[in-house]
């Protein structure tokens, strides 16, 4: 890869209340994938979450198959696990790390004052980001649910 390859922020929307379905959902972004030679770049956060059920599976398998019926269409996929016991080529078909090939990356235990000072900046950025600047302001009793701090 080029480092004068420039990275750009795409959005694909589809509602799935409007009635879309999944199999629609995976289309819309297998198309735009093609259409715009773009690479797909998906964070499973908790990944070892997904494990029970063959949720995990099921996803990897359609995301990392796209190109089959997209051939300029790629899937990147990032999954941070809360554990280190988890051993994917156990975990998962054979099907799917077939064309997933996990390169693990071990980061120790936040020690408790990293953990301290990332909840501390995390605070310091939710109450300040939404009032006047060098000040804090709470103007109803009401909590802001995290949808609306999120917008």
């Amino acid at each position: 890869m080029q480092s004068s390859q420039k990275y750009t922020r795409h959005s694909i929307y589809t509602s799935l209340r409007e009635g879309a379905t999944i199999r629609q959902l995976i289309k819309d972004i297998g198309k735009t994938l093609n259409e715009r030679e773009a690479v797909l770049l998906v964070c499973f956060d908790d990944a070892n979450y997904l494990l029970p059920g063959n949720h995990l599976n099921d996803i990897l398998y359609i995301l990392l198959r796209l190109y089959v019926e997209y051939p300029k269409a790629r899937v990147g996929v990032l999954m941070p696990m809360c554990t280190i016991y988890v051993g994917l080529g156990l975990a998962l078909d054979p099907a799917v790390l077939s064309v997933f090939q996990p390169d693990e990356v071990y980061f120790p235990p936040y020690k408790e004052e990293e953990i301290s000072e990332i909840l501390n900046d995390r605070i310091k950025a939710g109450f300040f980001r939404f009032s006047s600047p060098g000040k804090y302001s709470h103007t109803s009793s009401r909590t802001p649910c995290g949808a609306e701090i999120c917008r």
